[in-house]
């Protein structure tokens, strides 16, 4: 089939043979030329009416000799003014008078090879041949138009354009076959997809060169030139330069241009070649349509992601319902206050889970009367566990064209809020109280030294009683309690007079250890210090810090008198749990018997001791200059041990 092709009716390559109009070639190479080609072929003249070489083929098809056929005259076996009236390489329909005067269909294509147009070539083909000849042009045209269509299937638009350029090269049997395409921000086209790795043709054009008065713009030899392109096709002996704009309508996002050197366009070279535009305009708008799709879809992901995020995080409970007032998605917080997981929800009547019989009738009504933003006000809900939940209630409709789509019901847990009053009220009083506390404990603090004076005078004057002795011992001993209380109490209510400045933890930490040594090795107690060798530099008040870690040291060396022995550790490490702040982490850990469950939740809040003697106030000091130290305390007690873990940030730029 190949090989056919090539030698197909009017072949490209005797169209090159006969274009040279050389009448100096001799009559050994024209009969050559005749004899190689595979369908019949005659040399005529015209004006002589006499046939001046045939090929076997032409025999075959006539059933004449090669030597009978140069004793006939042209006009015997076809009309010669039929002949000349036909254009060249045009093919045309004849009746043939073969042998015996037997007439032939065949297909008919004239070439002249003189200037006086005397001297023509004739090949033919049986109309059978022919038409299997224009079978597989036809084949040839659907075959490169199904594989422009099926371009759409490719992962982008520079991959389809590349692939369109390398079929309709080989469609038209040329390499210059280019795409320029229109830049957004200059009226400037580049070429973007070429055929060839150099081409003689620019790089870029003005936008002028887009001509669109007409589909398909076709230059041949002889006519005007009118662009840039066309000027470089007539400066190379182009045989023509075909270019057409790519885009819906008038618009042009592209253009493409073909160009031939040797062979012209043939007779359906523009309605093919509109066939192909076609197809490429196609492929533009689809691949601009699904980019644009694309950022809708990524621009609508993110607005998705958003809402997610909004959904998730919102203080309000928020149940979305469509038009027929059935539950589309709740939030984690109407979750909560309602007691139905979102799967529990979805699908489901509003009534079903939103279930307020006081309320209902009304509620539904309202819903489908609103058209605008409505605040229902208290409703009573009742939850799923049975617990009745008090919530304020607003609802929100989404409207396309004044058509309503779904709803958006808030609400507010009112239960909640009257917890957070209760709480905000209770810590109003706990301020109040505190600051008449420390009132009270300065003025109570100089009767309590009186007292204490008085008693240390009388314990010196009945100092051989032993009765009186034992009392005032006893009596010392609670004033010196209550002391301790109110200067506690001081210290906790008084605003903290802090002086920040860098400091090193290990040292701190040293100092204090060092300072409570006599105590750990009184009590039996092991001690183990771990640091990295260089500890990162804090802002610190070191007084405050140093208060803070003998309170800690103190209480976990207490914690084990008891046992007579056990172990201290303290552990110094850099935590990078929180991004973009760095800590530092000192951790005191105890072997002691540990917090017991029922105050361990509360061991910072003030007053709270599991000490016989302790006046409650230690760690909620400790935890207010660590707040104020913008970290954290926190701590983890099981039996048989207890950590405190102290955060504290790092300096900006260590």
């Amino acid at each position: 089939m190949q090989h056919k092709m090539m030698n197909s009716f009017g072949s490209s390559w005797l169209k090159n043979v006969f274009n040279t109009k050389n009448q100096d070639l001799d009559e050994s190479i024209y009969r050559t030329i005749i004899n190689i080609l595979e369908f019949p072929a005659i040399l005529a003249s015209l004006s002589q009416n006499k046939i001046l070489l045939s090929n076997s083929e032409f025999s075959k098809l006539t059933a004449y000799t090669q030597q009978e056929l140069l004793n006939l005259s042209l006009n015997s076996l076809i009309n010669i003014s039929q002949i000349q009236e036909i254009p060249v390489d045009a093919p045309f329909y004849f009746e043939l008078i073969g042998h015996k005067q037997k007439s032939i269909g065949v297909y008919l294509k004239k070439k002249i090879i003189d200037s006086s147009g005397d001297l023509v070539v004739l090949y033919l083909a049986h109309e059978q041949v022919y038409r299997e000849d224009q079978k597989i042009w036809q084949d040839k045209v659907f075959h490169t138009t199904q594989q422009l269509i099926r371009l759409i299937e490719e992962e982008n638009l520079s991959i389809a354009l590349t692939k369109a350029v390398r079929l309709i090269s080989r469609f038209f049997e040329t390499e210059y076959v280019m795409v320029y395409q229109v830049k957004s921000e200059k009226p400037i086209l580049e070429k973007k997809y070429i055929n060839l790795k150099e081409s003689i043709f620019p790089e870029k054009l003005n936008s002028s060169e887009i001509i669109l008065d007409t589909p398909i713009n076709l230059w041949t030899p002889g006519q005007a030139v009118r662009t840039e392109l066309q000027k470089i096709a007539r400066a190379n002996g182009f045989s023509y330069l075909v270019s057409t704009a790519l885009g819906p309508g008038n618009t042009a996002s592209a253009f493409l241009v073909i160009a031939q050197r040797i062979n012209p366009p043939g007779r359906s070279f523009q309605e093919i070649l509109e066939i192909f535009r076609s197809n490429l305009s196609t492929l533009f708008q689809y691949f601009i349509l699904v980019s644009t799709l694309r950022r809708q879809i990524i621009q609508h992901k993110g607005h998705e992601a958003v809402y997610e995020k909004m959904l998730h995080h919102t203080f309000d409970g928020v149940i979305l319902i469509n038009e027929k007032l059935e539950i589309l998605t709740i939030n984690p917080k109407a979750e909560q206050m309602l007691g139905y997981t979102q799967n529990d929800a979805i699908g489901q009547p509003l009534e079903n889970i939103f279930v307020t019989p006081d309320h209902l009738a009304v509620l539904k009504k309202t819903l489908l009367d609103i058209k605008d933003e409505y605040q229902f006000g208290r409703i009573n809900v009742h939850m799923r566990n049975g617990d009745t939940c008090f919530v304020d209630a607003k609802f929100v409709p989404t409207l396309h064209n004044e058509q309503v789509l779904s709803y958006i019901i808030f609400i507010k847990d009112l239960n909640e809020l009257e917890e957070v009053r209760a709480r905000a009220e209770q810590l109003e009083k706990h301020a109040k109280l505190g600051e008449v506390t420390a009132v009270f404990a300065h003025d109570v603090r100089n009767p309590i030294n009186n007292i204490s004076m008085g008693v240390q005078l009388l314990a010196r004057k009945y100092a051989n009683d032993e009765q009186t002795k034992d009392i005032s011992y006893r009596m010392l001993q609670d004033c010196d309690r209550l002391t301790t209380l109110m200067e506690s109490v001081l210290a906790y209510s008084k605003p903290l007079n802090t002086q920040f400045e860098e400091t090193n933890l290990g040292f701190l930490l040293d100092r204090v250890i060092g300072r409570l040594k006599q105590k750990i090795l009184k009590n039996g107690i092991t001690e183990f210090i771990q640091k990295p060798e260089k500890i990162p530099v804090i802002m610190a008040d070191s007084r405050s810090l140093d208060q803070v870690f003998t309170n800690l040291i103190s209480n976990a060396i207490e914690a084990m008198e008891t046992n007579k022995g056990g172990t201290l550790a303290v552990h110094i490490e850099e935590s990078y749990e929180i991004k973009n702040h760095p800590q530092v982490v000192v951790k005191i850990i105890d072997s002691g018997p540990g917090i017991p469950e029922e105050v361990r939740g509360q061991v910072f809040e003030p007053f709270v001791t599991t000490k016989k003697s302790g006046t409650g106030l230690g760690l909620a000091i400790c935890k207010r200059i660590i707040t104020a130290h913008r970290g954290n305390i926190t701590v983890n007690s099981f039996p048989g041990g207890t950590v405190f873990s102290v955060f504290l940030p790092i300096k900006q730029g260590e």
